[in-house]
C-alpha cells in the first residue's frame, strides 16, 4: 500500500519548524471521518520528528465525559441544552487545566480529537447562540494552531461508524 504520510503531516513539519513553544492541533468532524486515524498518522509523524505527543480527545473519559456518553445513548433530549453545555463546558474546563495547558507549556505536540468547535456546533444546534457559545468556550481553553476539519458525506460516514460496531460515542 500506500506508505506516504497524510498531507497534514507537511503541515504539521512546517508549524513544528516555526514552534518552540508546544503545540495544539484539534482535527474537527462527524463519527467516521477519519480524525483517528489521521491523529494517529500525524502523532507517529511528529514522534519520529522528536516531538512529545499527547493524544486526547471530548468529551474526555472522565467522569463527566462518560456521563456525556450516558446522555448520547439514552438520547440528548433527555436533558436541556443548557445542561448537556454545563456537562461538556466542566469537562473541557478540567481537561484543559490537567491535561491540555500542562502538555503545551512543557512543548508537547497535543492532537485531540474534538474540542469547543463541536460544542458550538451540537449545542447551537439544540437553540443555543453559537457565537455566546464560542466566546464561553474560549474564555477556559486554548484556540488551537491548528484546526482540521475532516468533511465528508454523512452516507459515508454512517457506513464507516456501522462497520466498526457498537461504540460508546
Amino acid at each position: 500500500g500506500d506508505q506516504r504520510a497524510p498531507h497534514g503531516s507537511s503541515i504539521l513539519r512546517r508549524v513544528l519548524r516555526t514552534s518552540s513553544a508546544g503545540l495544539l492541533v484539534v482535527l474537527e468532524g462527524i463519527d467516521g471521518a477519519g480524525k483517528t486515524t489521521l491523529r494517529d498518522g500525524l502523532a507517529r509523524r511528529a514522534q519520529a520528528l522528536g516531538h512529545e505527543v499527547v493524544c486526547t480527545k471530548e468529551p474526555t473519559d472522565g467522569p463527566l465525559g462518560q456521563q456525556i456518553r450516558a446522555l448520547a445513548r439514552a438520547g440528548r433530549e433527555s436533558v436541556s441544552p443548557e445542561e448537556e453545555l454545563r456537562l461538556f463546558h466542566e469537562d473541557r474546563q478540567q481537561h484543559v487545566e490537567t491535561l491540555v495547558l500542562p502538555a503545551l507549556a512543557r512543548g508537547a505536540v497535543v492532537l485531540q480529537d474534538r474540542s469547543y468547535f463541536s460544542t458550538v456546533a451540537y449545542q447551537g444546534e439544540r437553540g443555543l447562540d453559537r457565537a455566546r457559545l464560542r466566546a464561553l468556550e474560549e474564555s477556559i481553553a486554548p484556540v488551537p494552531d491548528l484546526l482540521l476539519v475532516l468533511d465528508l458525506p454523512a452516507e459515508v460516514s454512517l457506513a464507516r461508524v456501522a462497520k466498526r460496531g457498537a461504540s460508546d460515542d
